[in-house]
């Protein structure tokens, strides 16, 4: 018993040694742990060898503890970068692990950690291999298994590898779903799911989520964090103008936090600084610049130094957008001396050059500029630069001319052009290996971009058989893309997202006007693609804002109308504070605005959305236009097409579509000097010869009826009017202009003439009622109509007298008549939301052109005179006040007065009252593009009238009115060849 007792005792003095042995042994791979965790990379690699030692010795080395330890010790050299000696570690681990009876419960993360160390010491091809294998043993969507998904991403990415892409894409699709599936009511999750929509360009997502994430309460550095992000998504989407306001808190709420600007909030103030520019907020940009230069001013190391040339570079970027070119060449200047003292191998060193004799060209210094683009020339040629090369070559040739002096330019064609195809392939390689993936995973709308940056390459590789193919493909994917974006988005975003698309339908037009001789085989498919580029392009922004109003409308909700005009509200708000004040100063106004506006325009177009498809109108193509037609009838988009410098390499082109063609065709019709010279010839409808239509005659034989839609310069002239065969050609077909040819598609119902509002001999010098806003006068614009102020009208009690007793005499019982004071600014605004179908204004009416108006400002430049119109602001209406009135049952508005067809010609059309009332909801308009005559302005409108309602068509009624007017007495085309028709089919 004594000697079993005692074997007893030792054998449990043996265990609780055993146990106690192995408790320390935990005990310093727990502390060797915390040491690594804490970047005591020493100290805590001591406490694991020692960890692990004492584990071999209980229990060797095939053994789940050992492993563990050896695998942190292998860690351990990884974190000192010394990835040779952790690949050899882990390779240890990978071998025991496999000794093992059982699977090791850490393998997956073992696995993960050697492709890690493989890929870390240069040999992506095992961290590949070990990475594929670790995914089935890790958790699914746990913490290692996202990251092998990024990994995995990044590496396949990096190799050009789209099939395994193709499959982590795939993985990754189904664990972001599930994911999305988990409830997130925090603002860390919202702030990612805005991020992964942003990620696979699922804008509208996006901006919901950020939307959510900014209206929850949050800490300053999670604020910073979702400014800094939404920032970035903004500017993703082209609204550069709030990216860079947002750039600006996140720069400004870091400030905060540190008590001083540091590296962080600098880098946050950089990037708005860049947003500011591209916005064309140039004045900002300036501001952030400066600040930043101030700020890297005050250290002395060489990295400060060179984020400060960085940053004169874009300051001179800006000055010379504000066409401050002395300020811009002295920042250009103090960055070409520094990299030609400091760096003179540096590729920035030409470019600064480059930037100086810009600079220098712009300040008429030609001598100097034309010297250091030689300079720069010849670094960018040493170094291979060969597009630089190309563009400064460009440059010099253009600074010879203007310095009025002969010089060879070495353009060096050839190799310039090898180096640019080389380039071109490799991008038409890399497109079309990603276009699946990119079709699949980043939505219609890049892939239809990545098709265009395809046909775009090919063109430029003199390849136009495929540039042609790959553009067909573009605009039918572009029209179905842009579709899909608008349904969401507010009309900002419209604007940013279309205008992405302009360069490329640009391009389209510039092939097809400059495709050469021996290609006529691809005419009649580019012919084809040019006339739906066009459909989907006029008047796209402007036809989305009347067609959503009409759906959002026909919705009859009173709380979405109200959150409609809340939303519109706020951003006349928002533009108001950008306008007049300092972004900064208002910082944390502007930003709860915007948030407040938006947030109501994404309910309005969700909601919307259910009810109804308000883009049907982008899905038309060339075969809907046709199928409109009859044998009769030709249609006529013409396209002004900017292919140079030179006026004789710039033209106005037709494209033609009858009903019985087997696609349009198109040509030139004349150059776009010739266009602009009609403008202002005063006997351009009395001459003979002119070259639009004659080019046109052989199109023209047989047909009764033509339906044009204008560009450029045909905007701003009747061309309708001018003489076909000695004869206006107006009186020889049925001619209609129309906003696009696609308005051939619509199903408009016909509307009887019930109640009608006439506005006429109106007191300029009085109104009913003048509040303090009066006092605020639009003196430049009146004194552009005339320098005593607006004049009575003398023939225009006539005319509306007539007018309203040829509409009564047709038993049209509801006629407002509104003269003297009565016609006011007021009553006017007073038909918003009406079902006043006939609009006869008789007044004074201007366009104030600008170089410089935005879109918006000559929207403010184009306006009608009411009531009180010497006075003040209260008798002056403009074509963006009318824009937003709602006028949808209005088949006819006849503006009677001055210049209401002119305009701002834009991307998007006409931007004046012609918009403004289209936009309103106005079906046809009678309006003017020049000067008009009292008296006979008032007999034509008369005869119109008269008819009008005798049973003539609108057109019909004009045609008619016209040769009235002539028989009267009024001959000279200024009396009659100055009203058009828009969309009175």
């Amino acid at each position: 018993m004594k000697k079993l007792l005692l074997f007893a005792v030792s054998a449990l003095l043996s265990v609780t040694l055993w146990a106690q042995t192995a408790e320390e042994a935990k005990e310093l791979h727990e502390k060797g742990r915390a040491c690594l965790n804490e970047g005591k990379i020493t100290e805590g690699r001591e406490y694991t060898r020692q960890a692990m030692e004492m584990r071999r010795k209980l229990f060797g080395e095939v053994n789940e503890d050992y492993i563990t330890s050896l695998n942190n010790y292998a860690l351990s050299f990884a974190t000192e970068e010394d990835y040779a000696q952790a690949v050899e570690l882990q390779a240890q681990v990978m071998d025991l692990c496999r000794k093992l009876k059982s699977p090791h419960p850490n393998l997956g993360m073992y696995t993960t950690n050697m492709g890690r160390f493989y890929y870390l010491n240069g040999d992506t091809t095992r961290a590949i291999s070990c990475w594929e294998q670790a995914l089935p043993l890790v958790e699914k969507h746990g913490d290692i298994y996202e990251y092998l998904l990024n990994a995995l991403g990044m590496v396949y990415d990096e190799r050009n590898d789209k099939e395994g892409l193709e499959h982590i894409m795939a993985l990754t699709e189904e664990h972001n779903l599930h994911e999305l599936s988990k409830p997130c009511n925090e603002p860390e999750c919202m702030l990612e799911r805005a991020e992964y929509y942003q990620a696979i360009n699922d804008h509208a997502h996006a901006k919901e989520c950020f939307l959510q994430v900014l209206a929850m309460p949050m800490d300053p550095e999670m604020k910073v964090k979702v400014h800094e992000a939404y920032a970035k998504q903004l500017f993703q989407v082209n609204d550069c103008v709030a990216a860079a306001e947002y750039q600006l808190s996140a720069a400004n709420l870091r400030k905060e936090i540190d008590g001083k600007d540091t590296e962080t909030s600098i880098g946050y103030l950089y990037r708005a600084a860049l947003f500011s520019y591209i916005a064309q907020q140039y004045q900002q940009a300036v501001d952030c610049y400066r600040k930043i230069i101030d700020f890297y001013t005050a250290y002395d190391q060489p990295a400060a130094r060179r984020n400060e040339i960085q940053c004169y570079t874009g300051l001179g970027n800006a000055y010379s957008a504000l066409t401050e070119h002395e300020q811009a060449y002295t920042c250009y200047r103090k960055v070409m001396d520094y990299y030609g003292t400091n760096a003179p191998d540096d590729k920035e060193y030409p470019k600064a050059i480059a930037n100086v004799a810009m600079a220098e060209k712009n300040l008429s210094k030609y001598d100097a500029a034309i010297e250091h683009y030689r300079q720069a020339m010849k670094l960018f040629e040493a170094k291979g630069m060969t597009e630089e090369y190309a563009n400064a070559a460009s440059s010099l040739k253009l600074c010879y001319f203007y310095a009025g002096k002969k010089g060879e330019v070495d353009a060096k064609d050839e190799m310039v052009k090898k180096a640019q195809n080389e380039k071109l392939d490799r991008m038409i390689e890399e497109e079309l290996a990603s276009l699946k993936l990119t079709e699949t995973y980043l939505g219609r709308l890049a892939y239809a971009r990545s098709l265009a940056t395809i046909a775009g390459c090919y063109a430029l590789k003199e390849d136009y058989r495929n540039a042609v193919t790959y553009y067909t493909r573009y605009i039918k994917d572009i029209r179905k893309a842009i579709q899909e974006e608008f349904r969401l988005q507010s009309e900002s975003e419209r604007m940013a997202t279309w205008n992405e698309e302009l360069p490329t339908l640009h391009d389209l037009q510039l092939l097809l006007a400059t495709l050469p001789v021996g290609n006529e085989g691809l005419m009649d498919e580019l012919a084809a693609v040019v006339y739906d580029a066009e459909l989907l392009s006029k008047g796209i922004l402007l036809t989305s804002a009347i067609e959503f109003k009409k759906v959002l409308i026909a919705r009859n909700d009173s709380g979405l109308l109200e959150a409609y005009d809340r939303s519109q509200a706020l951003e006349a708000e928002i533009e108001q504070l950008r306008k007049n004040g300092s972004v900064e100063q208002h910082s944390k106004e502007l930003l709860g605005l915007t948030q407040e506006s938006q947030s109501l325009q994404l309910k309005l177009y969700q909601e919307c959305a259910e009810f109804a498809d308000y883009t049907d109108y982008l899905s038309y193509s060339w075969q809907d236009v046709q199928k409109a037609l009859g044998p009769a009838d030709i249609a006529i988009e013409f396209a002004a097409i900017q292919t140079g410098i030179l006026d004789s390499e710039n033209y106005m082109a037709a494209l033609v579509l009858t009903a019985d063609a087997p696609a349009p065709v198109a040509f030139p019709v004349c150059l776009l000097v010739q266009a602009q010279q009609m403008e202002t010839d005063e006997q351009l409808f009395g001459k003979k010869g002119n070259p639009l239509w004659g080019n046109l005659s052989s199109y023209l034989s047989g047909k009764k009826r033509i339906f044009f839609s204008a560009d450029g310069s045909f905007n701003r002239i009747g061309i309708e009017y001018l003489l076909y065969n000695d004869k206006p050609l107006s009186e020889q077909f049925e001619v209609y202009r129309l906003s696009s040819t696609k308005e051939l598609c619509y199903k408009h119902p016909d509307i009887a003439v019930t109640k009608a509002a006439l506005f006429g001999d109106i007191d300029y010098n009085d109104a009913p009622v003048q509040s303090e806003a009066s006092e605020r006068s639009l003196a430049t614009l009146r004194a552009a109509v005339d320098s005593e102020g607006f004049i009575r009208l003398r023939h225009a009690p006539r005319e509306i007298n007539d007018i309203r007793t040829i509409l009564q005499d047709h038993r049209v019982k509801d006629i407002a008549t509104l003269t003297g004071a009565e016609a006011s600014k007021e009553a006017f605004q007073k038909l918003d939301g009406s079902k006043v179908n006939l609009l006869h204004i008789a007044t004074h009416g201007s366009y104030l052109p600008s170089e410089k108006a935005t879109d918006a400002a000559s929207m403010d430049n184009s306006l009608l005179a009411f009531a009180g119109a010497n006075l003040g602001d209260d008798g002056l209406i403009t074509a963006s006040e009318i824009a937003k009135m709602d006028l949808r049952h209005c088949d006819l508005t006849v503006l009677s007065a001055c210049e209401t067809g002119l305009g701002k010609l834009s991307e998007d059309g006409v931007f004046g009252l012609q918009r403004g009332f289209k936009n309103a909801g106005v079906r046809t308009l009678l309006m003017s593009l020049k000067k008009v005559y009292d008296s006979s302005t008032a007999d034509l409108m008369t005869f119109f009238y008269r008819h009008l309602m005798e049973g003539s068509s609108k057109r019909e009624a004009l045609t008619k009115a016209q040769q009235d007017v002539r028989a009267n007495g009024y001959t000279d085309p200024m009396y009659w060849a100055t009203f058009i028709l828009l969309d009175a089919y």
